[in-house]
C-alpha cells in the first residue's frame, strides 16, 4: 500500500514538473519573441536617425532638405523613446514600483494633448478621428493626468495602427456617476479596424503577447502596450472592458474615478447672455456640441452650415441693426474655409465682430494668414467650455480669473548656471538649449569638478546647478551632499536640479534626499528644461 502511494506521488510530481517545464518554456519563448521584435523595433528608428543624419550632412547647402531630415530624426527619436518607456514601465510594474500622482488638472489639458497627437497620426495615414466630449460637466479634476494620458494614447494609437485607410477612430468621454467630492469618467475608444479573435482576447493583457507573428511584422510594436494599459487602469482604481470581432473593429471602455477640487469654480455668465453669437460649421455634431456649451453659458446662439450662409446671416443681421458680437468659424469647411469666411465678414461687418477660428489641426501654419485676414483668436477642437468662456469674456473686458496658467517662458536672459555632465554630446545639447534661452553656463565633467567650481565662485554667481547623476570620479548625489554641507554662502539655498536618465520613483526620491530641488528626465526636452529652470528661479 505504501509502495503504491509512493508511485502515485512520484507520478504527480512528475506531472507538476512537466507542467512547470512547459510553462517555463512558453515564458522563455515569449521573451525570445519579444527580444526579436524589440531588436527590429529599436533598429528601425535608429536606422532612420543615422540615415537622416548622414543625408543632412551631405546636403548642408539645402536648407529645405536639412529641415526635412531633422523633422524625421525628431519623429524617429520620439518613437524610439516610446519603445524604451514601454520596457521601463513594464519593469516598474513587475517590481511594484509604479506610483499614483494626485494633482489637479483640467480635462481640457487632457483632451487637447491626446487629440493633437492622435489626429495628426490619423490624418497622416488617411484615417478619420473623432472626439466627443459633450458628456463632460466637470472641467476641473484631481487625479493622475499623465497616467490617464498614457492609457488613452496607448488605446488610441493601437486603434490608428490597426485601422485601415479610410477607417474611423473615435474617442468619447462622459461622466457616468457623481458622488460627493468625486466623479467617474467613462472613456470609450472605438475603431473600424481589423479586430481581434475571442481566443486572443483571453491573452490580450499578457506581457509580450501579439495576435501572431504576421501582426507584429506588419504593424510593429513590443506587445507590452496593453499589459501596461491594464495595469495602469487597475492602479488608478478603474476598470477596462473590451469587445471585438475579427474584421469588424474594437471597442474599449475604461472607467476611472477622479476627485473634485473643494474650491469649485463658479462662473458668472449673466453678462454673456447679452452676446449675439454665430457658429459656423459644416458638421452637424460640432454645431450641436457648440450649442450645448453656449447654452451652459446662457447664450442662445445662431448657426450656419457653410461660409456663404454665414456671410449672408452677418449681412442681414447688420442691416437689421442686430449685428453679431462673435462669430465662431470652423477652419476646414468645403468651398470656403474659415480664413476666407473671416476675410469676407471683415469686408461686410468691419472690425466690430470678434472672429474665432476653430481647428482640430495644428493652426501654426495658418496663424499669420489668419491674423492678416482678421482672426482674433484660435481655439482647438474639440471645443471646451473654459477656453470658450475666456475668449467670450474678453469681448466684455471681464476679469478672466479662470484662465489657464501661461506656460513658462523660455527667457532665462541674465541667468548663469553650472552644468555638471560627463557626456560631451549631452553637454553640448544642454549648453546650446540654455544659450537659446539667454542663459550662460559653466561646465564640469564630473561631480568633483562641479563642487570645486561652485566653492570657488563668489556669492550669488550661479543661479542654479544642473546635475547629472551618474558621473565618474564623483556622482551627482555625492556632489550635491558636499555642496549642501560646504561653507559657501549659497550652499543651502542654490537650486540643484537632477538631469538624468534615472527616472524611477526611487531615483527621484534619492535626488530629493541628497538635497536636490528638482528632477528632469533625459533625453532633455527643451520645454521641460525651460519650465523647470523658470520654476526654481521664479522667472
Amino acid at each position: 500500500m505504501v509502495e503504491r502511494t509512493s508511485i502515485k506521488e512520484l507520478k504527480a510530481r512528475e506531472r507538476e514538473l512537466h507542467e512547470a517545464l512547459l510553462l517555463a518554456q512558453k515564458a522563455n519563448n515569449a521573451k525570445k519573441d519579444f527580444l526579436s521584435r524589440m531588436s527590429h523595433e529599436i533598429r528601425t528608428p535608429m536606422n532612420a536617425i543615422i540615415g537622416m543624419a548622414a543625408i543632412a550632412g551631405a546636403h548642408l547647402d539645402d536648407r529645405g532638405r536639412i529641415e526635412d531630415c531633422l523633422t524625421k530624426i525628431t519623429f524617429s527619436s520620439r518613437h524610439l523613446l516610446s519603445l524604451i518607456n514601454d520596457v521601463l514601465d513594464m519593469s516598474k510594474i513587475d517590481a511594484g514600483k509604479l506610483t499614483v500622482n494626485h494633482e489637479p488638472f483640467r480635462i481640457g489639458q487632457l483632451t487637447e494633448s491626446v487629440v493633437s497627437v492622435i489626429d495628426s497620426q490619423a490624418r497622416t495615414q488617411e484615417k478619420i478621428f473623432e472626439c466627443d466630449i459633450s458628456g463632460i460637466r466637470q472641467e476641473r479634476l484631481i487625479g493622475d493626468y499623465l497616467r490617464v494620458n498614457q492609457i488613452l494614447l496607448n488605446l488610441l494609437s493601437n486603434s490608428v495602427k490597426f485601422t485601415p485607410r479610410g477607417g474611423m477612430i473615435r474617442l468619447e468621454i462622459k461622466e457616468i456617476e457623481d458622488q460627493k467630492g468625486r466623479t467617474f469618467l467613462q472613456f470609450v475608444v472605438s475603431d473600424t479596424g481589423i479586430g481581434m479573435s475571442e481566443e486572443f482576447l483571453e491573452r490580450l493583457y499578457l506581457p509580450f503577447e501579439q495576435a501572431d507573428g504576421q501582426i507584429s511584422q506588419k504593424y510593429g510594436g513590443t506587445g507590452l502596450g496593453m499589459a501596461i494599459t491594464n495595469n495602469l487602469v487597475e492602479l488608478l482604481g478603474g476598470s477596462i472592458d473590451v469587445k471585438s470581432r475579427l474584421g469588424e473593429g474594437t471597442v474599449f471602455t475604461v472607467k476611472l474615478p477622479f476627485d473634485l477640487p473643494e474650491d469649485s469654480e463658479e462662473y458668472h455668465v449673466r453678462e454673456l447672455e447679452t452676446l449675439r453669437v454665430l457658429v459656423v460649421d459644416d458638421e452637424e455634431y460640432d454645431r450641436i456640441h457648440a450649442n450645448i456649451l453656449l447654452k451652459r453659458l446662457g447664450i442662445a446662439a445662431q448657426f450656419a452650415k457653410s461660409g456663404r450662409e454665414a456671410i449672408k446671416a452677418v449681412l442681414e443681421a447688420q442691416e437689421a441693426g442686430t449685428g453679431y458680437d462673435v462669430c465662431i468659424v470652423d477652419w476646414r469647411m468645403p468651398n470656403m474655409d474659415g480664413i476666407e469666411v473671416t476675410r469676407k465678414i471683415r469686408e461686410t461687418a468691419g472690425s466690430d465682430v470678434l472672429m474665432i477660428v476653430l481647428s482640430a489641426f495644428d493652426w501654426s501654419e495658418i496663424d499669420e494668414e489668419g491674423r492678416r485676414a482678421g482672426v482674433n483668436a484660435f481655439i482647438a477642437k474639440p471645443l471646451l467650455e473654459s477656453p470658450l468662456r475666456n475668449v467670450l469674456e474678453s469681448v466684455l473686458g471681464a476679469d478672466i480669473s479662470s484662465k489657464e496658467p501661461e506656460a513658462a517662458q523660455s527667457n532665462c536672459t541674465g541667468s548663469r548656471l553650472l552644468l555638471a555632465e560627463d557626456n560631451a554630446l549631452n553637454m553640448e545639447i544642454a549648453v546650446e538649449l540654455l544659450q537659446m534661452a539667454g542663459a550662460k553656463s559653466d561646465c564640469a565633467v564630473n561631480g568633483k569638478e562641479a563642487v570645486e567650481k561652485f566653492e570657488d565662485s563668489p556669492a550669488g554667481y550661479y543661479d542654479a546647478i544642473l546635475m547629472d547623476v551618474q558621473m565618474p570620479v564623483m556622482d551627482g548625489y555625492t556632489a550635491t551632499r558636499k555642496i549642501r554641507a560646504g561653507g559657501h554662502p549659497d550652499a543651502k539655498t542654490i537650486p540643484i536640479i537632477a538631469m538624468t536618465a534615472n527616472i524611477f520613483s526611487e531615483d527621484i526620491d534619492a535626488a530629493y534626499a541628497a538635497g536636490m530641488n528638482g528632477h528632469m528626465a533625459k533625453p532633455i526636452d527643451a520645454k521641460t528644461l525651460y519650465q523647470t529652470i523658470a520654476g526654481v528661479l521664479k522667472l
